[in-house]
């Protein structure tokens, strides 16, 4: 039986998720001398198939810990989670929206305040269709 980083499962997982995809056909390759075991991940789109990146299998006895990067997505939240975190978020943007509007604020830093506020919608945009989603 072939043993599996947890994290890099998860994170290929969450990019086909994140893609839009709802279901996905994952199969088991045999390895040989140049490729260990690993997990195909195949998703079916307008009756053609989009193959995603293997996770190849561990070696336990010689296996380091999965670094990943930063653009993988390597977090599951349960969805009272998510609806906490989306509280959160909101709560961040009532707070930017007031310091913008703070005098003695320089604007550089009101400047920096913008851009995390776009990215704090983003990201509150995206909690609540993945929300959406699951209810």
């Amino acid at each position: 039986m072939a043993e599996y980083s947890t994290i890099e499962l998860l994170s290929r997982i969450a990019e086909i998720a994140d893609a839009g995809y709802s279901l996905v056909d994952i199969t088991e390759l045999e390895g040989d001398e140049e490729c260990p075991v690993r997990l195909s991940f195949e998703v079916e789109y307008d009756d053609e198939f989009i193959d995603y990146e293997c996770v190849d299998s561990i070696d336990s006895d010689s296996y380091t810990v999965y670094t990943p990067t930063t653009n993988d997505k390597i977090i599951a939240f349960s969805l009272t989670e998510l609806a906490n975190l989306s509280d959160f978020v909101a709560a961040a943007l009532e707070h930017y929206k007031a310091l913008e509007k703070e005098p003695s604020i320089s604007r550089n830093k009101k400047d920096e305040i913008k851009r995390v506020a776009i990215d704090a919608r983003n990201m509150q945009a995206k909690i609540k269709k993945t929300i959406k989603c699951y209810k």
